[in-house]
């Protein structure tokens, strides 16, 4: 389907401004516009049954990012802001079914903190704490100020690295608190913290790399049940 509104331009506007050798700062405005998928349309996988009468989707997206860099250090904080039309969720059931649906108005509003530390030349840490409001503002819709399935509130990324020579070790950890898989809030889905680890070599255009996912054998359910 096309879009309400009739415009399908998408137009962007960045500026920044460095304010010293270790400060700068940057902000993005633009607009969006998407068409469903073919999967959202008519079904990609057994639990999810398509939906042929879903419109576009659009809105526009704007963040502020304050930057610090240092020799071994950086730090980064930004606020950011999305207003949606149309909005295109994958709700879930209580039988755990799943189907792409246009939530009418939504907003996400926003605070991410990122980090990168060198602590030694071989080893370097990351890390990327984000925390969002992304809730259904549509009134017409029944769901006002529900949040949006599938968002988490917060969620927090961290990624140790240890390398020297051809050789790489890393430890990640991903962790998502605080969503739901239905629009009216009624299942909430469980909190998860994955734990993973590999090591990898490079040498002469060859890379071979080894990982061990979700270390801590932790049942994740991407969809309701299952």
């Amino acid at each position: 389907r096309a879009s309400n509104s009739g415009n399908e331009l998408g137009a962007q506007l960045g500026v920044g401004f460095q304010a010293s050798d270790a400060f700068s700062l940057s902000a993005n405005i633009g607009s969006y516009y998407r068409l469903p998928s073919f999967g959202e349309l008519y079904g990609s996988i057994g639990l999810i049954n398509g939906n042929p009468e879903l419109m576009a989707e659009e809105g526009f997206n704007a963040d502020v990012r304050l930057l610090f860099e240092g020799q071994a250090f950086e730090l980064s904080g930004s606020l950011f802001a999305s207003f949606r039309d149309e909005l295109i969720v994958t709700s879930f059931d209580s039988r755990g079914v799943g189907r792409p649906v246009n939530s009418g108005a939504a907003e996400v509003v926003g605070v991410e903190l990122a980090t990168a530390w060198s602590v030694t030349p071989e080893l370097s840490l990351r890390s990327n704490l984000t925390w969002q409001s992304a809730r259904s503002v549509d009134r017409a819709a029944g769901f006002y100020e529900k949040f949006l399935p599938g968002e988490a509130q917060l969620s927090w990324f961290g990624r140790l690295e240890y390398a020297v020579t051809e050789w790489t070790a890393w430890y990640e950890v991903d962790v998502q608190n605080k969503s739901f898989y239905d629009r009216a809030n009624i299942l909430p889905a469980a909190n998860s913290t994955q734990h993973s680890a590999g090591i990898g070599w490079e040498k002469a255009g060859w890379q071979v790399s080894l990982s061990a996912n979700n270390l801590g054998n932790e049942t994740v359910e991407d969809f309701n049940g299952f």
